[in-house]
């Protein structure tokens, strides 16, 4: 009796994550981007932001992947999440504060990781193939602190840059976590399309102002009434901090229109 019952409790937990099951109504053609958190998503063997997770990532049937990036003080985009070097990798200080010729060679050295380096985001894409099928959210990142404002203002024009040279204007997102910064880049490029990254309050006022495209969101600050309201008002949603099969399942019955997952393989599985 214990045997059947199992079998028909996993039967029901198998079948409740078969694609048929999730009716999906959102702003994305009632579709869910998948993307990788960082890659592969935290916790995985390779090291998020490395180019080894992110080519793994798409490599699964992603539809993309979140990049965290940073600038060197000589303009180089490199994909790094953490404020200083310490806490991942073999060198010390802060990405801002180095050239890139200073950090080439960094490598990844923890939870566990071997022989996996820093990447700059010219390398990286020029090293995906087929770059244009996929959807990447750039997520920005200024820990340099100083009143000069020159740094952040050449860092958008490099995003811009970079943007316009392997011509992705319609393949990525840019994450911008204050007004200041959604409006500078939109006059560098009005066509560059903003999630604003902020508690809900702040991101759906930035969203409605600035009339960008979409607000990311962290799981646990997702309700279906939010979610309703934004897509009443023609605001896309991500979400991240699924790092959980559960939290994948529910991210989907959200309607949520993008996805950056830590479970990466589990998603693309489910809704395949």
């Amino acid at each position: 009796m214990r045997i059947t019952l199992l079998f028909i409790g996993l039967t029901v937990v198998f079948l409740s994550c078969q694609k048929n099951d999730f009716n999906i109504s959102n702003l994305n053609g009632n579709k869910i981007t998948v993307l990788g958190h960082g890659g592969m998503g935290i916790g995985h063997s390779y090291p998020m932001n490395s180019q080894e997770s992110i080519l793994n990532c798409l490599n699964l049937g992603t539809d993309g992947t979140e990049i965290d990036v940073q600038m060197t003080k000589d303009g180089v985009l490199v994909a790094y999440h953490d404020e200083t070097l310490d806490t991942k990798t073999n060198s010390t200080g802060k990405i801002h504060e180095k050239t890139w010729d200073e950090i080439s060679d960094v490598q990844y050295t923890t939870p566990h990781f071997n022989g996996y380096r820093l990447v700059r985001l010219e390398s990286l894409f020029q090293n995906i193939e087929h770059l244009k099928e996929y959807i990447f959210f750039l997520d920005l990142k200024n820990f340099n602190t100083a009143s000069d404002t020159s740094y952040y203002a050449t860092m958008l024009t490099e995003v811009n840059n970079l943007i316009v040279e392997f011509d992705l204007l319609d393949n990525i997102y840019v994450e911008s976590k204050n007004e200041g910064s959604i409006a500078a880049l939109q006059s560098i490029n009005s066509k560059i399309q903003h999630f604003a990254y902020a508690e809900y309050e702040k991101a759906l006022q930035l969203a409605e102002e600035h009339k960008i495209v979409g607000i990311t969101l962290p799981f646990d600050e997702l309700t279906e009434e939010r979610i309703t309201l934004l897509h009443e008002k023609g605001i896309m949603v991500a979400t991240f901090n699924t790092h959980s099969k559960k939290r994948n399942i529910r991210a989907v019955q959200f309607n949520v229109d993008f996805i950056q997952t830590d479970k990466v393989k589990h998603l693309v599985k489910i809704l395949e």
